[in-house]
Protein backbone atom coordinates (compact mmCIF):
# COMPACT_ATOMS: atom_id res chain seq x y z
CA UNK A 1 0.00 0.00 0.00
CA UNK A 2 2.66 2.48 0.70
CA UNK A 3 4.85 1.73 -2.63
CA UNK A 4 1.44 2.13 -4.80
CA UNK A 5 0.90 5.17 -2.60
CA UNK A 6 4.60 6.50 -3.34
CA UNK A 7 4.01 5.76 -6.82
CA UNK A 8 0.96 7.80 -6.69
CA UNK A 9 2.99 10.48 -5.45
CA UNK A 10 5.34 10.76 -7.85
CA UNK A 11 3.07 10.61 -10.87
CA UNK A 12 2.47 13.92 -12.39
CA UNK A 13 -0.43 12.90 -13.91
CA UNK A 14 -2.07 11.24 -10.85
CA UNK A 15 -5.67 13.19 -10.22
CA UNK A 16 -5.71 15.25 -7.22
CA UNK A 17 -8.55 12.92 -5.43
CA UNK A 18 -6.04 10.15 -5.72
CA UNK A 19 -2.67 12.10 -5.01
CA UNK A 20 -4.64 13.82 -2.07
CA UNK A 21 -5.03 10.09 -0.38
CA UNK A 22 -1.94 9.06 -0.95
CA UNK A 23 -0.01 12.27 0.82
CA UNK A 24 -3.33 11.67 3.49
CA UNK A 25 -1.97 7.78 3.44
CA UNK A 26 1.93 8.75 3.74
CA UNK A 27 1.57 11.33 6.15
CA UNK A 28 -0.28 9.51 8.80
CA UNK A 29 2.16 6.25 8.13
CA UNK A 30 4.69 8.62 8.46
CA UNK A 31 3.70 9.73 12.21
CA UNK A 32 2.92 6.16 13.06
CA UNK A 33 6.39 5.63 12.20
CA UNK A 34 7.60 8.23 14.47
CA UNK A 35 5.41 7.72 17.20
CA UNK A 36 6.66 3.85 17.37
CA UNK A 37 10.17 5.05 17.11
CA UNK A 38 9.76 7.13 20.59
CA UNK A 39 9.83 10.80 18.22
CA UNK A 40 7.06 12.66 20.88
CA UNK A 41 8.61 11.94 24.41
CA UNK A 42 6.23 15.32 25.45
CA UNK A 43 2.66 16.04 25.97
CA UNK A 44 2.74 19.55 24.52
CA UNK A 45 3.65 19.80 19.97
CA UNK A 46 3.78 22.81 17.98
CA UNK A 47 2.92 21.47 14.73
CA UNK A 48 3.90 23.71 11.56
CA UNK A 49 4.09 23.68 8.30
CA UNK A 50 3.36 26.37 4.79
CA UNK A 51 -0.04 27.23 3.43
CA UNK A 52 0.80 24.31 0.74
CA UNK A 53 1.13 21.30 3.44
CA UNK A 54 -1.31 22.86 5.72
CA UNK A 55 -5.01 21.42 4.90
CA UNK A 56 -3.33 18.61 2.46
CA UNK A 57 -0.99 16.97 4.88
CA UNK A 58 -0.59 18.86 8.47
CA UNK A 59 -4.13 19.10 9.62
CA UNK A 60 -5.09 14.73 8.86
CA UNK A 61 -1.51 14.33 10.01
CA UNK A 62 -1.58 15.57 13.61
CA UNK A 63 -5.60 13.79 14.41
CA UNK A 64 -3.10 11.00 15.19
CA UNK A 65 -0.84 12.84 18.10
CA UNK A 66 -4.17 14.23 19.54
CA UNK A 67 -4.92 11.04 21.20
CA UNK A 68 -2.19 11.74 23.23
CA UNK A 69 -0.86 14.78 22.91
CA UNK A 70 -1.46 18.70 23.09
CA UNK A 71 -1.46 20.24 19.48
CA UNK A 72 -0.60 23.73 18.64
CA UNK A 73 -1.04 24.55 14.60
CA UNK A 74 1.07 27.57 12.82
CA UNK A 75 0.39 28.12 8.80
CA UNK A 76 3.41 29.87 7.64
CA UNK A 77 3.24 31.65 4.11
CA UNK A 78 6.71 31.48 2.18
CA UNK A 79 8.00 33.30 -0.69
CA UNK A 80 10.75 31.94 -2.62
CA UNK A 81 13.04 33.26 -5.54
CA UNK A 82 15.43 31.11 -7.36
CA UNK A 83 18.49 32.84 -7.95
CA UNK A 84 20.69 29.82 -8.96
CA UNK A 85 20.45 27.22 -10.91
CA UNK A 86 19.09 24.07 -9.14
CA UNK A 87 18.67 26.06 -5.98
CA UNK A 88 15.92 27.66 -4.16
CA UNK A 89 18.27 30.42 -2.66
CA UNK A 90 15.99 32.61 -1.18
CA UNK A 91 12.93 32.22 1.06
CA UNK A 92 11.02 35.05 3.60
CA UNK A 93 8.23 34.07 5.57
CA UNK A 94 5.76 37.01 4.46
CA UNK A 95 3.65 35.76 7.45
CA UNK A 96 2.29 33.17 9.87
CA UNK A 97 -0.40 32.55 12.14
CA UNK A 98 -0.70 30.27 15.06
CA UNK A 99 -2.53 28.86 17.62
CA UNK A 100 -2.53 29.95 21.43
CA UNK A 101 0.20 28.48 22.94
CA UNK A 102 2.50 27.48 20.06
CA UNK A 103 5.49 29.59 21.47
CA UNK A 104 5.44 27.22 24.69
CA UNK A 105 5.17 23.96 23.68
CA UNK A 106 8.76 21.88 24.25
CA UNK A 107 8.74 19.78 20.79
CA UNK A 108 8.51 21.37 16.89
CA UNK A 109 6.73 19.60 14.12
CA UNK A 110 7.37 20.69 10.82
CA UNK A 111 5.67 18.35 8.12
CA UNK A 112 6.27 18.72 4.40
CA UNK A 113 5.29 17.34 1.13
CA UNK A 114 8.62 17.65 -0.18
CA UNK A 115 11.94 18.26 1.13
CA UNK A 116 14.43 19.17 -1.65
CA UNK A 117 16.68 22.47 -0.70
CA UNK A 118 16.71 22.89 2.75
CA UNK A 119 16.30 26.71 2.21
CA UNK A 120 12.35 27.06 2.88
CA UNK A 121 13.01 24.67 5.59
CA UNK A 122 15.61 27.01 6.88
CA UNK A 123 13.71 29.89 6.92
CA UNK A 124 10.48 28.46 8.66
CA UNK A 125 12.76 27.43 11.25
CA UNK A 126 14.54 30.68 11.62
CA UNK A 127 10.98 32.39 11.97
CA UNK A 128 10.22 30.26 14.78
CA UNK A 129 13.26 30.51 16.63
CA UNK A 130 13.58 34.33 16.27
CA UNK A 131 9.89 35.55 15.51
CA UNK A 132 7.89 34.05 17.42
CA UNK A 133 9.35 34.72 20.66
CA UNK A 134 11.98 32.88 22.40
CA UNK A 135 11.50 28.99 23.27
CA UNK A 136 14.61 26.49 23.37
CA UNK A 137 12.72 23.72 22.03
CA UNK A 138 13.87 19.78 23.36
CA UNK A 139 13.78 18.46 20.38
CA UNK A 140 12.38 19.15 16.75
CA UNK A 141 10.83 16.59 14.35
CA UNK A 142 10.71 16.98 10.48
CA UNK A 143 8.28 14.55 8.70
CA UNK A 144 8.98 15.29 4.64
CA UNK A 145 6.86 12.34 2.25
CA UNK A 146 9.76 12.72 0.19
CA UNK A 147 13.26 14.18 0.77
CA UNK A 148 16.74 15.03 -0.83
CA UNK A 149 19.24 12.73 -0.26
CA UNK A 150 21.34 15.38 1.54
CA UNK A 151 18.28 17.44 2.98
CA UNK A 152 18.80 15.63 6.85
CA UNK A 153 22.42 15.71 6.81
CA UNK A 154 22.71 19.15 4.98
CA UNK A 155 20.05 21.14 7.87
CA UNK A 156 21.49 19.04 10.46
CA UNK A 157 24.70 20.82 9.82
CA UNK A 158 22.90 24.61 10.05
CA UNK A 159 20.95 24.31 12.63
CA UNK A 160 21.95 25.75 15.92
CA UNK A 161 24.20 23.60 17.85
CA UNK A 162 21.38 23.34 20.72
CA UNK A 163 18.97 21.93 18.31
CA UNK A 164 21.23 18.99 16.54
CA UNK A 165 20.98 16.51 18.76
CA UNK A 166 17.29 16.56 19.02
CA UNK A 167 16.59 16.78 15.45
CA UNK A 168 14.90 13.83 13.96
CA UNK A 169 14.34 13.88 10.05
CA UNK A 170 11.75 11.12 8.47
CA UNK A 171 10.86 10.68 4.81
CA UNK A 172 9.47 7.68 3.04
CA UNK A 173 12.26 7.85 0.41
CA UNK A 174 14.78 10.36 -0.42
CA UNK A 175 15.47 10.78 -4.09
CA UNK A 176 18.88 12.04 -5.26
CA UNK A 177 18.04 14.80 -8.44
CA UNK A 178 16.78 18.31 -8.17
CA UNK A 179 15.18 20.61 -11.19
CA UNK A 180 16.59 23.99 -12.32
CA UNK A 181 14.31 25.50 -10.12
CA UNK A 182 15.15 23.43 -6.99
CA UNK A 183 12.50 20.67 -6.95
CA UNK A 184 12.80 17.70 -5.95
CA UNK A 185 12.79 14.81 -9.00
CA UNK A 186 10.90 12.61 -9.20
CA UNK A 187 9.89 14.31 -5.75
CA UNK A 188 5.86 14.30 -5.64
CA UNK A 189 5.82 14.99 -9.56
CA UNK A 190 5.89 19.13 -9.17
CA UNK A 191 5.89 22.12 -6.75
CA UNK A 192 4.16 21.28 -3.42
CA UNK A 193 2.08 24.34 -4.36
CA UNK A 194 0.50 22.67 -7.19
CA UNK A 195 0.13 19.50 -6.08
CA UNK A 196 -1.95 20.81 -3.43
CA UNK A 197 -4.52 22.60 -5.95
CA UNK A 198 -3.00 26.07 -5.81
CA UNK A 199 -2.24 27.60 -9.54
CA UNK A 200 0.66 29.05 -7.96
CA UNK A 201 2.55 29.98 -5.15
CA UNK A 202 0.83 33.51 -4.91
CA UNK A 203 -2.53 31.87 -5.01
CA UNK A 204 -0.99 29.91 -1.88
CA UNK A 205 -1.31 33.56 -0.02
CA UNK A 206 -4.75 34.01 -0.30
CA UNK A 207 -5.78 30.80 2.08
CA UNK A 208 -6.15 30.82 5.22
CA UNK A 209 -6.94 27.98 7.13
CA UNK A 210 -10.73 27.30 8.80
CA UNK A 211 -9.11 27.39 12.33
CA UNK A 212 -7.60 30.97 11.67
CA UNK A 213 -10.39 32.37 9.81
CA UNK A 214 -12.64 33.77 12.43
CA UNK A 215 -9.92 35.16 14.75
CA UNK A 216 -7.35 36.67 11.78
CA UNK A 217 -8.93 40.70 11.08
CA UNK A 218 -9.29 40.61 7.69
CA UNK A 219 -10.83 44.05 7.72
CA UNK A 220 -7.11 45.70 9.19
CA UNK A 221 -4.68 43.26 8.31
CA UNK A 222 -3.32 42.21 5.19
CA UNK A 223 -4.13 39.18 3.09
CA UNK A 224 -1.01 36.49 3.96
CA UNK A 225 1.74 37.30 1.83
CA UNK A 226 0.04 40.71 0.33
CA UNK A 227 2.84 42.89 2.18
CA UNK A 228 5.86 44.34 0.32
CA UNK A 229 9.23 43.28 0.82
CA UNK A 230 9.41 41.63 4.00
CA UNK A 231 12.21 41.21 5.94
CA UNK A 232 14.44 38.14 5.31
CA UNK A 233 14.90 35.82 8.24
CA UNK A 234 17.69 36.17 10.84
CA UNK A 235 20.55 34.03 10.00
CA UNK A 236 21.59 30.97 12.18
CA UNK A 237 23.86 30.89 14.78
Amino acid sequence: MIAEALKNLSDPNTPFDIYAEAVKQLGENLVERALDGGAFPYNGIHAVSTAADYQLLLEPSVELLRREHVIALSCLWPISKVLVEGSVDNTMISMALSEKGAADMPLLLVMAQSVGTVTELQSILAHIFFDMGPNDYKKIVVLSLVSHINAAPHLRGILPERYREGLIFLSHRTDHQLSLDGTLVPGIGGPSFSRAGFSSQSETRSFVPAIFRSSYDFARKPKPGSATGPAPPKPFK
